[in-house]
């Protein structure tokens, strides 16, 4: 089994940024950059190809609701067509459910343990700041 530090010496170099660790493979094309249970995946170029993020276990269900055709549901469309499939893959024991409802204000839910529920406002937020949203109500 390959050890970290293997890896780097054969492949490429690791940097500690705190509670960053980035390790860069130069020979796979890939950068990761892992903290906590936040997994991001770069290409040389600094275009994020996947982000993915794995919620915490009391989190029971995911529930985003936007208009199908909404300027103000614009952010939160382009989320789910960057991002549902990576977060699903992530977290295939958790209910994602996408709720579209025409006219709709976007909005952010999370069930937790013993039915409690939070929520967020979406509207007008851009795919990353969906992201952070999903973030902070996910763990």
């Amino acid at each position: 089994m390959y050890s970290v530090h293997k890896a780097i010496n054969q492949f490429g170099t690791l940097a500690n940024l705190g509670n960053t660790v980035l390790l860069s493979i130069i020979k796979f094309d890939i950068i990761f950059i892992a903290r906590k249970n936040i997994a991001v995946r770069f290409s040389q170029s600094s275009q994020i190809r996947e982000m993915s993020l794995k919620f915490s276990a009391a989190l029971k269900e995911l529930r985003i609701h936007l208009c199908q055709t909404g300027k103000q549901s614009q952010g939160v469309r382009d989320f789910i067509k960057n991002n549902y499939v990576a977060l699903k893959k992530e977290n295939p024991n958790i209910p994602i459910l996408i709720r579209e409802c025409s006219g709709v204000q976007p909005r952010l839910w999370a069930r937790y343990e013993k039915g409690v529920e939070k929520s967020a406002p979406l509207t007008d937020l851009t795919s990353n700041n969906v992201m952070a949203a999903v973030k902070q109500l996910a763990n």
